[in-house]
């Protein structure tokens, strides 16, 4: 018998005799009082186990699944949940294992006086009790029909489409081959034009229509025609058949798995992608682990954090400005080609009200559908696909925020109406951002047009401006510059809320993705770029600043952190100068310039795997929250423990996001192609 054990059976004999006379303001239960005092004489069936499968102290979830498979299935698991005062209100847990007979009060009583737990200084408790036939129960809402109902509908409509896709394609393949024309396996039906008049979404002329044959022939036919042309027109389909084909696993697997472009494609941005969608999870893996708690927090305050290489999991945040970068540079060349197109056509460098409206309408319908069925999968589907004794936990903390709040996801203005601990999706305030940027896009972009010198000076005036605020705001609040681990791992309320996903502090990087989409664009540039010793200096300067910014917080675990000032600047300018850094270096990976690093980059291996950012950035948080909530035991931080969860999570989300991208993200992005097909 372990220490701890004998410690906990001298408390529990020291505090028996209070329990049982029902000194406090609750009155224990007899039945409860003769099962408690069997267990601890030794003559209650099954009393080791009583005592085996209960947690002893704080965040001691002990035994779920034994205790509640105990034989005859006389005991129910319990987990008490309470806060520390004296310790910023951090909440912990214990879990137990008492008989069928004690009622939840009982155990709300009697917990904290058999165990290791704090007496005083604690806030109000709370219980949450188990029993073997109710450890699964799932509690399904009308809501959770509901994304049943549209899941299984969407699921419906990819088996049909995939169906009528697959016989068309295998019938039209024969067909063409009969007929002598060349197939080309790798594309299907939807791209051809042989003999039958344009039945396809996209109009590619792979194949020219030969008017010397005979399309009246009925013999020449294939007979799948012969019995469908009753029921389709193939020489001009019904807008049903055009909207079933958006939803085929053949075509939407056919675009993520072809690597081949004929627009202008920036082949390194694919593992830069790819790469801060890993970093990203990386993070998250750490943060949301600490959510439900870790059995060595300390460990990770006093020692972890310390190290050089930890800091590589909190510098996580910078993938996000990396990608408002990726955001704001291809926003503006594609808006930028677009006007040239326009002006070609209409005579005007500005577009028009038609132009600007179609490029919100497109950016709403590109991000909304995925992003809303996510939301309702997260509120109504996610509390029932886990299990597990802390998995409550969705109901009563997770789900609440989205039930009052949901609303202000599907408007994108969630990171503006409330803290962050109280957003639906807390994950998508950069999807919030984002989407703010991309309307403040078009004024800069239209007054570089119009005047260089105008652009480059709002440029300039917005980065003032973010910096200013930043700054201010840092100060006035005496806020920690990052995300700072503490006894609750996760400390920066403040931090989050007025600095981390607020646009006027966040949309520096964004502002220069759009100076270097401005820049790409200057000749000037590209043969400063073809100077070797230049390029090399700009690397430096890379190297420099995305070091700098990644690892200076070691400074600030190493030593009694930043004053003030010290701070606030780094909150101001941090996340920008690092994006500089990377810019100067993918700018040069543009013109073809990079070496090894942009070999790497440009890897094929990439390519499909960063057509899944957008599912992965959306559905992995609720993949890592399902995974954490499940859990029986709370977590132990190591690094081999972290890095097999890491790799866990990576593996499932991208895998989810797989799924996702096929059956909903992309067959949208064909109805919006279906609808607005220039």
């Amino acid at each position: 018998m372990n220490n701890q054990l004998i410690i906990f059976f001298f408390t529990l004999c020291i505090t028996l005799s209070i329990a049982t006379s029902s000194s406090g303001s609750y009155e224990v239960t007899q039945p409860c009082q003769d099962a408690v005092g069997g267990i601890f004489s030794l003559s209650y069936p099954n009393a080791t186990m009583y005592l085996t499968y209960s947690g002893k102290a704080m965040n001691d979830l002990g035994n779920f699944d034994e205790c509640l498979d105990m034989y005859n299935n006389t005991a129910q698991y319990c987990v008490y949940e309470n806060t520390l005062l004296a310790e910023g209100d951090y909440v912990y847990y214990m879990g137990v294992c008492y008989p069928s007979v004690c009622t939840t009060e009982d155990v709300l009583e009697l917990a904290p006086q058999y165990s290791l737990l704090p007496r005083n200084g604690t806030g109000t408790p709370s219980i949450h009790c188990y029993t073997d036939k109710h450890r699964d129960s799932k509690d399904y809402t009308r809501g959770s029909y509901a994304m049943i109902a549209i899941s299984a509908f969407i699921g419906l409509l990819v088996l049909l489409g995939t169906t009528v896709d697959y016989v068309f394609f295998e019938r039209i393949y024969k067909y063409q081959k009969k007929q002598h024309v060349t197939p080309n396996p790798n594309t299907q039906f939807n791209d051809y034009k042989p003999l039958l008049e344009t039945f396809i979404l996209n109009n590619n002329d792979h194949i020219e229509k030969r008017e010397d044959q005979d399309c009246d022939d009925d013999d020449d036919k294939p007979l799948f025609y012969n019995r469908l042309e009753n029921v389709i027109n193939f020489e001009s389909p019904n807008f049903f058949i055009k909207f079933l084909l958006c939803f085929s696993l053949i075509k939407n697997y056919s675009s993520f798995a072809n690597s081949s472009s004929p627009k202008k494609y920036f082949d390194s941005l694919d593992g830069v992608r790819t790469l801060s969608s890993c970093w990203v999870i990386m993070g998250h893996t750490l943060l949301f682990n600490g959510s439900l708690g870790y059995d060595n927090v300390m460990y990770i305050i006093s020692t972890a954090r310390m190290g050089f290489a930890f800091q590589v999991i909190p510098a996580g945040e910078y993938a996000v400005d990396i990608f408002f970068f990726l955001s704001g540079f291809l926003v503006t060349f594609s808006v930028m080609n677009q006007l040239d197109k326009f002006k070609a056509k209409s005579c005007r460098s500005f577009g028009n009200l038609k132009f600007w409206s179609l490029y919100i309408v497109h950016r709403i319908i590109r991000l909304s559908p995925l992003f809303i069925y996510v939301l309702f999968f997260f509120m109504y589907i996610g509390s029932i696909i886990g299990t597990g004794p802390m998995y409550y936990l969705y109901d009563t903390v997770v789900n609440p925020m989205c039930h009052n709040n949901w609303w202000t996801n599907i408007l994108y203005i969630n990171n503006l109406t409330s803290v962050m601990s109280q957003e639906c999706l807390s994950w998508t305030w950069y999807l919030a951002n984002d989407m703010q940027f991309y309307l403040v896009a078009p004024f800069v972009i239209v007054a570089y047009r119009r005047n260089k010198i105008i652009g480059w000076a709002m440029i300039g005036f917005l980065l003032s401006f973010c910096f200013s605020i930043t700054t201010w705001v840092s100060i006035k609040n005496q806020l920690a510059p990052f995300f700072v681990f503490s006894n609750r791992v996760l400390d920066s309320e403040s931090f989050i809320t007025d600095i981390y996903q607020k646009p006027w502090n966040r949309i520096g990087p964004y502002l220069i993705g759009i100076g270097i989409a401005f820049l790409y664009k200057e000749d000037k540039v590209k043969r400063i770029y073809k100077s070797q010793k230049i390029r090399y200096i700009f690397y430096l300067i890379a190297l420099g600043l995305t070091f700098f910014f990644s690892y200076i917080p070691y400074s600030y675990y190493s030593t009694k952190g930043w004053n003030n000032i010290e701070s606030s600047l780094f909150s101001a300018f941090g996340h920008t100068l690092f994006t500089v850094g990377f810019a100067i270096f993918i700018l040069g990976t543009f013109y073809g310039y990079g070496g090894f690093l942009k070999w790497i980059l440009e890897l094929s291996i990439w390519k499909p795997f960063s057509k899944l950012t957008y599912s992965v950035y959306l559905i992995h948080p609720v993949i890592i929250m399902v995974r954490v909530l499940s859990s029986s035991q709370m977590f132990h931080y190591s690094w081999t423990e972290f890095a097999y969860s890491y790799i866990g999570n990576l593996a499932v989300s991208f895998g989810a996001a797989f799924v996702i991208h096929l059956c909903v993200e992309k067959s949208f992005v064909n109805l919006e192609r279906l609808i607005f097909p220039h």
